[in-house]
């Protein structure tokens, strides 16, 4: 195919790619709440990693969306690990993120090809489309990619 932007339905990502960047902020503010309310719940992420049955998991992208999973998950680490973070800027990342190193995107495929990681869950809004497309040219397959989204609103 050679218009691979068009392989994915829009539907598929939180936010459309059509959206001018700017307005994309916008969209956070309803995962945010949806975040606070499952906290408020008493609802973890967890319970949506065991339902599906995972245990290895990575995130994609340093931001507050990968801290919030870091936090939620980090005393869960016999029943869901996850493994480290990946970010294309993780040459400029120094810290650890909750006792988490962040890799480069070359660090990610070599691992996945290795069959270490279950799936990845891709944790920035504004560029989910680019990112899911980024991985499956990459050879992750479009099975083992999860927004962040699909976590928290599946709980």
């Amino acid at each position: 195919m050679s218009d691979n932007k068009k392989m994915f339905p829009e539907i598929f990502c939180t936010i459309p790619e059509s959206i001018p960047r700017d307005e994309k902020y916008k969209f956070y503010y309803p995962i945010v709440i949806k975040c606070l309310e499952n906290m408020m719940e008493g609802k973890r992420a967890i319970e949506f990693f065991k339902k599906i049955k995972v245990k290895r998991i990575v995130l994609y992208a340093v931001n507050e969306l990968s801290k919030y999973l870091c936090f939620d998950l980090k005393e869960e680490k016999d029943d869901v690990l996850v493994l480290y973070i990946c970010d294309q800027n993780a040459k400029k990342i120094s810290e650890t993120i909750y006792d988490k190193k962040v890799y480069d995107t070359s660090y990610l495929y070599e691992d996945y090809k290795r069959g270490n990681i279950e799936k990845i869950v891709i944790c920035n809004l504004l560029y989910e489309n680019e990112i899911v497309h980024e991985l499956t040219n990459n050879g992750i397959l479009l099975k083992d990619i999860l927004l962040f989204s699909n976590v928290i609103y599946d709980l």
